[in-house]
């Protein structure tokens, strides 16, 4: 469960939160602190992602935030902004897309819906890199 809050840019979190995501790769051999997941915030070189208190995402373009996808636009922007600061490759883009559609399951949406917006952001996700 994430906790955030809403503001009319997008979110915040209120509650720092982590992942064991399977992307491994990390550009650095150390934990590395990018401005964009705030200052705390990391991604391990076995996987683990650490996302700070106060991290901002705008969400799932394109969708309504609902609660079955509100946690994977979090994890999704995050590993997005690690591949845009460099600290992953640009490999692990589709990695993040998957990761993207099984956390929508996990969080209620049926797989047609998951499909849907897997193929979505395949099809778009690379503009915002």
């Amino acid at each position: 469960m994430i906790e955030f809050i809403s503001s009319s840019d997008g979110h915040i979190l209120t509650k720092s939160y982590s992942i064991y995501t399977g992307i491994k790769g990390v550009e650095s051999k150390s934990n590395y602190y990018p401005s964009a997941l705030i200052s705390g915030g990391s991604l391990g070189e076995h996987g683990c992602l650490h996302i700070a208190k106060g991290y901002e995402w705008d969400g799932a373009t394109g969708y309504p935030d609902v609660v079955q996808i509100i946690r994977a636009s979090l994890v999704h922007d995050a590993l997005y902004d690690l591949i845009r600061e460099g600290v992953l490759n640009k490999k692990h883009r589709k990695k993040a897309d998957k990761l993207f559609r099984k956390i929508c399951l996990e969080d209620g949406m049926g797989k047609w819906e998951a499909w849907r917006v897997y193929s979505a952001v395949r099809l778009f996700g690379w503009k915002a890199l």
